[in-house]
C-alpha cells in the first residue's frame, strides 16, 4: 500500500490584539455565532506489543549501513578507483540489490533527518524532524524495538554522534539542530556501543556515562583494547576528518569501528542492532570534491566488507547497505585510467596516493551542491530480504524489512479502536478523530461516508466541514507484516440542537453499541446579546463620568 502525502500542517499562532476592548468583544461574539470550519485529526498512541515473542526469535541481529549522500554514481566512482571499471566493490557483491526512493512526506527532496526517520521508524516526516511527530508523539525506532527485545544496540558514524542520521535512531526532537537535547537523549538512551566524533558536547556527561557503566575511549589504541558491553568512543572534538587527512595512529577508521562494534555487540545472546554511517560521503559531495567522495566511499565499502565477513558466519543476522539520499547530482562522464590499482600488499599511504591519482583521471559532472531526488542503491544479505531484489522500494520499507526479521508474524491482525467520536449525536461543527491501537501502524486508511479510501501516515489529516446529518467513518490499518485491522463508527452532527428531541444515531450495519448520552448545550442568542451590549454599556458609563 502506497503512502499518500498531504499538505504541510498549518500551525495557528496565538492572535493578540492591540485594538480597543470593544473590538475584542465584538470579535469574541462573532466567533461564537459563526460555525467552525471543522477538521478531523488523526492521532495515534505508538507502541510495540512484544508479549507474544518467543525465545527462538531472540538471537536475531540486524546490521544497517548508510552511506550518507551515496548515490549510484558515487558507488561507481569508488568502484572505478578501487577495483577498476570491470571490478566490483564489496557492497556490489551482495546477492540482493535494488533501489530506494528517498522523498520526504511532502514528496520533495529529503534531508538526513527525514530520511533517517523513515528508515528508523517506517514513517515519513518533514525535513529537520527526528523520529517525532508534530503532535508531540515519539515514533519508536528499530533500535528501540531491539532494546524491547533485550538486544544490544549500537550506532557508529564518521560525523558527530549527535548528527541527524545516527540521532534518528535514538532521539526524538522537532529540530535536528537541538544537539544539546539530542546528546542528553543519547546518554539516557541505553545504547550499548557509541562510536564517532563530537567529544565537545559530551564533556559534562563524563561522570554520568561512567556511572551508567560505560567505558569511555578516546583514541585508536584504546578502541582496540576495550572490552565490555557498554562503550562510548568519541575520537575527535567534532566530526572525524576526511579519510585522506585522518591520523591513522590516533583516530580509528570506519571499518575498525565497525569491526570492534560487531565484536562487542555479538556477545549478547539475544542478538543486536547496529547502525553504521559513512557520514563524510555526504559532506564531500556537498563540496563537489571527487577525491574525498571516492576515498570516503571506499572506506565505507571496507566497513561493508567487515560486516559481510560477520554475516557470512552468522546465519541469524541480516545486512542492509543503502543511503539516505543522493547528494551532488554526480555523473561520471569519462575516464582515462592509467594509474595502477591499489593493492593489499602496498602501504596504505601509497594506496591513497594511487586512489587520488585515479580519481583525477575520471571526469566528473556535478549538478548541485545539495541533495537531489535521485534514487539510491540498496544492497542486502539475508533470505528474508529477497523480495526487494531488482525492485524499487520506499525508504520506509527498510524499517519494515528489519522489523519483520526480528519480530515473529504470530500476533494476528492489529486491534484498532475509535476512541472519539462515539456513536451518538453532537451539536458541534468539528469532530476530532482519536484512534488507538495495540501496536504501531505505518499508515491508516480512512473512508468518510463511504467516500473514496484515502491512505495517510498517522499524523494530522484535515477533512472538509462536516454538515448536519448522519456520518460514517471507517478506519483500516495494516501493520508492517500485512495484517489488517478495521473499525467504524456512526455519529450525527446537529448544530441546530433541540435537547427535547435528543436521540442517538442507530444503524443496522453499525457494530457499535448505543447508549444514552446528554449532548453539550450550545450557546444561544440569549447569551450573545448581553455579551454584545456589555462593552457598549461600559463605554456609556465612562462618558457620563467624564
Amino acid at each position: 500500500m502506497r503512502l499518500m502525502t498531504f499538505p504541510r500542517l498549518v500551525v495557528l499562532r496565538k492572535i493578540t490584539s492591540h485594538r480597543s476592548g470593544l473590538t475584542m468583544w465584538m470579535f469574541l461574539a462573532i466567533s461564537l455565532i459563526l460555525p467552525n470550519q471543522g477538521s478531523i485529526f488523526l492521532d495515534q498512541s505508538f507502541g510495540i506489543n512484544t508479549e507474544s515473542i518467543t525465545s527462538n526469535h531472540n538471537n536475531l541481529s540486524v546490521i544497517l549501513m548508510i552511506g550518507d549522500g551515496m548515490g549510484f554514481e558515487h558507488v561507481k566512482l569508488a568502484q572505478w578507483v578501487e577495483k577498476g571499471v570491470n571490478g566490483t566493490l564489496s557492497m556490489q557483491e551482495l546477492p540482493i540489490q535494488g533501489e530506494v526512493q528517498t522523498r520526504n512526506i511532502e514528496n520533495t527532496i529529503t534531508d538526513s533527518a527525514a530520511s533517517g526517520t523513515a528508515m528508523a521508524t517506517g514513517y515519513k516526516t518533514y525535513n529537520g524532524i527526528l523520529s517525532f511527530t508534530l503532535t508531540n508523539v515519539e515514533l519508536p525506532s528499530i533500535l528501540e524495538l531491539s532494546q524491547q527485545l533485550n538486544k544490544s544496540t549500537g550506532v557508529v558514524t564518521t560525523t558527530e554522534v549527535t548528527h541527524a542520521t545516527p540521532a534518528s535512531f535514538y532521539s526524538h526532537v522537532l529540530s535536528r539542530n537541538d544537539e544539546i537535547t539530542i546528546a542528553h537523549q543519547l546518554v539516557t538512551s541505553g545504547v550499548n556501543v557509541v562510536m564517532g566524533g563530537g567529544r565537545n558536547i559530551f564533556i559534562t556527561y563524563q561522570q554520568e556515562l561512567q556511572a551508567k557503566g560505560y567505558t569511555i575511549v578516546n583514541n585508536r589504541s584504546e578502541l582496540h583494547s576495550v572490552t565490555g558491553d557498554k562503550v562510548f568512543g568519541l575520537f575527535t572534538d567534532d566530526a572525524l576528518p576526511y579519510e585522506q587527512y585522518r591520523d591513522n595512529n590516533t583516530i580509528p577508521s570506519l571499518s575498525e569501528m565497525t569491526n570492534k562494534s560487531l565484536e562487542l555487540l555479538s556477545q549478547d545472546e539475544d542478538g543486536f542492532f547496529l547502525m553504521v554511517e559513512g557520514g563524510q560521503i555526504d559532506w564531500a559531495n556537498h563540496a563537489n570534491n571527487g577525491v574525498n567522495t571516492a576515498l570516503e566511499t571506499i572506506e565505507f565499502d571496507k566497513a561493508v566488507r567487515t560486516a559481510i565477513e560477520f554475516v557470512n558466519t552468522h546465519d541469524n543476522a541480516i545486512l542492509i547497505v543503502t543511503a539516505d539520499h543522493e547528494t551532488g547530482g554526480l555523473t561520471l562522464t569519462s575516464e582515462s585510467l592509467t594509474t595502477p590499482l591499489p593493492a593489499e600488499n602496498n602501504l596504505e599511504e601509497y594506496n591513497d596516493e594511487l586512489r587520488i591519482n585515479r580519481t583525477r583521471e575520471i571526469s566528473l559532472s556535478w549538478s548541485t551542491g545539495g541533495h537531489s531526488l535521485a534514487n539510491v542503491p540498496i544492497f542486502a544479505w539475508g533470505e528474508s530480504l529477497t523480495a526487494i531484489s531488482n525492485t524499487t522500494i520506499d525508504n520506509t520499507q527498510i524499517y519494515a524489512l528489519m522489523k519483520n526479521f526480528i519480530l515473529p508474524d504470530d500476533r494476528g491482525k492489529p486491534a484498532i479502536t475509535i476512541v472519539y467520536p462515539e456513536n451518538k449525536t453532537y451539536n458541534i461543527s468539528r469532530i476530532t478523530l482519536s484512534i488507538s491501537s495495540n501496536e504501531s501502524l505505518p499508515w491508516v486508511v480512512y473512508s468518510l461516508n463511504n467516500g473514496p479510501n484515502v491512505t495517510v501516515p498517522l499524523l494530522i489529516k484535515s477533512f472538509t466541514f462536516l454538515a448536519d446529518g448522519s456520518h460514517l467513518i471507517k478506519i483500516y490499518g495494516n501493520d508492517t507484516m500485512g495484517n489488517m485491522g478495521s473499525t467504524e463508527v456512526y455519529f450525527t452532527i446537529k448544530t441546530s440542537f433541540d435537547e427535547s428531541s435528543s436521540t442517538l444515531v442507530s444503524s443496522t450495519t453499525s457494530s457499535t453499541s448505543t447508549t444514552s448520552t446528554t449532548p453539550t448545550t450550545s450557546i444561544g442568542l440569549t447569551w450573545i446579546f448581553p455579551i454584545l451590549l456589555f462593552p457598549i454599556l461600559i463605554i456609556r458609563k465612562k462618558r457620563k463620568s467624564l
